[in-house]
């Protein structure tokens, strides 16, 4: 379904017609994430990013606190 670099290059990049196989072929298309979701690491993989974008959010949190702190 996807093309090779140099088809696309052939065609300026244009997507169009691959978005228009993509769609005519999406009723047989099967996703497989029930069954990949049960493989160990890729368990690991999304809890990791989940704690990961917790980290995140517990920085940008402490940073709010410690300005509010500094303005009062």
């Amino acid at each position: 379904m996807m093309p090779t670099a140099t088809m696309m290059r052939m065609h300026d990049g244009d997507f169009k017609s691959i978005v228009a196989g993509v769609l005519k072929i999406a009723p047989e298309v099967e996703a497989g994430r029930q069954h990949t979701i049960n493989t160990p690491s890729v368990i690991r993989a999304e809890f990791t990013r989940e704690i990961e974008e917790l980290d995140r959010f517990r920085q940008q949190i402490n940073q709010n606190i410690r300005a509010e702190n500094t303005k009062q």
